[in-house]
């Protein structure tokens, strides 16, 4: 079980993982440029998932066209749930439909 899997078991075990780095290593480690010189801090999940820091303390997820920033009442826990929630259901194997009679 490699340390996506494993930190996909709990949201607990996701936020063990966490790691901050620059927006331009995590770009390395996922093997994306297009962070390249960008020192963005970002808090990194599992290895590929990440939550930014904004300059003024927040913290901001974006996840497909949704997201969430932090203050009135959204926490950074919130957004861990969120981000936690969304890794699960896009990591959950499609199970193959029955076919037809």
């Amino acid at each position: 079980m490699d340390q996506n899997e494993t930190a996909l078991t709990s949201l607990e075990d996701f936020r063990a993982t966490r790691v901050e780095m620059p927006a331009h290593a995590f770009g390395d480690l996922v093997s994306d440029a297009q962070w390249e010189g960008d020192d963005t801090p970002f808090l990194v999940y599992a290895d590929c998932y990440w939550i930014e820091k904004l300059d003024d303390g927040r913290h901001m997820v974006t996840i497909e066209n949704d997201g969430g920033i932090t203050g009135e009442g959204v926490t950074l826990e919130d957004l861990e749930e969120k981000l936690y929630d969304w890794a699960r259901a896009s990591n959950d194997p499609i199970e193959d439909l029955p076919s037809g009679p």
